[in-house]
């Protein structure tokens, strides 16, 4: 098993408070996100050096913050967001993307309030798909203003993932979730696998599974491997250090999907199932948090074969970016799990 080593870089480079995207690699190899007031970036192998910046068209339309948190790359090496414009979660959307090695940027008015994603994917057809927590998927068209619905009936859509011929989206609206499975041509089919609770972090796997998360009872997390037809084909549950959810997942380039939790801690998952929890108090971002915990918002694999999680650090006001580098055994703590 490969023992990591964790290197924290705590951002906002660019000083603003509060707030932080999913990560995704860029077309010049560094690492890039966003906070409120800038788009950031890191250099892989240490996070150093890095830097911040605004896109001249993202400054000229006044955006302020971004209404789902997941950092899409799609359309020639360009990253795109949802972002708001004036007060938060008051006006506008505005898909808006940038393109690190050219520095090309451009924003495209899709709408008024009520379209803002939770969450977002590339799916079928080059088109954006968010789910919006609303009975709905909206759909964007890169470089356009357009953007659709698709109905998912009583549904409060929350999760979403895409192979890129069919789009997973989890449903919220009774207390165990369910799962929608939308075809390219805008076919939706729901399907009730027999899981506990609502899922918290989704993703396909490298076995070409849907791999999810719910909470468990105490401090234990269910994992589950769920086919793209729906069927619940294993289920486990796992004890982690502090009980609450895992806040994403990511299929990491060793063919594991990584959760990631609030709490401190990563769950390594090959498609075997769960086989270890690591922790993340030994990251260096322990000092700067005097409540004891920070919130792990979501993780990406870098093409460098490391995997890098974004988060805050309570009250919210410190972001960060943690790299975590495999094969480097380092000041490790692993907590046994499975």
């Amino acid at each position: 098993m490969a023992i990591p080593n964790y290197v924290a870089n705590v951002s906002p480079f660019g000083g603003s408070a509060g707030g932080i995207s999913i990560p995704a690699v860029g077309n010049d190899g560094n690492i890039w996100w966003c906070d409120f007031a800038n788009i950031e970036w890191a250099a892989p192998n240490g996070l150093s050096p890095s830097g911040y910046l605004m896109p001249s068209s993202w400054s000229a339309a006044n955006l302020t913050g971004f209404t789902a948190p997941d950092m899409i790359p799609a359309g020639s090496g360009h990253l795109w967001m949802q972002w708001t414009d004036g007060a938060f979660h008051s006006n506008s959307d505005f898909m808006a993307y940038y393109n690190p090695s050219t520095t090309a940027n451009g924003v495209y008015n899709v709408g008024g309030r009520g379209s803002e994603g939770y969450k977002q994917c590339m799916g079928p057809s080059s088109l954006i798909y968010a789910a919006t927590l609303r009975a709905f998927v909206t759909t964007y068209a890169l470089f356009s203003s357009s953007r659709s619905s698709i109905g998912l009936s009583g549904a409060v859509s929350r999760l979403i993932c895409s192979d890129l011929t069919n789009v997973y989206v989890s449903d919220d609206a009774t207390s165990t979730s369910a799962i929608w499975v939308i075809t390219s041509g805008g076919v939706a089919t729901k399907y009730t696998p027999a899981i506990s609770g609502n899922l918290s972090a989704m993703c396909l796997g490298s076995d070409g599974n849907l791999w999810c998360t719910s909470p468990g009872a105490g401090s234990t997390v269910n994992i589950y491997k769920i086919s793209t037809s729906g069927s619940l084909l294993a289920s486990y549950n796992i004890t982690v250090p502090v009980s609450g959810t895992m806040n994403g997942a990511t299929l990491h380039s060793d063919g594991h999907v990584w959760f990631n939790s609030g709490n401190n801690y990563l769950v390594d998952c090959p498609t075997s199932g769960p086989t270890a929890v690591w922790s993340l108090n030994n990251s260096g971002l322990a000092v700067a948090n005097t409540s004891g915990n920070y919130s792990g918002i979501g993780a990406v694999s870098g093409t460098n074969g490391n995997l890098y999680v974004s988060g805050q650090v309570p009250p919210a006001t410190v972001s960060y970016l943690l790299e975590v580098q495999f094969g480097v055994p380092n000041n490790i703590v692993m907590i046994a799990c499975c």
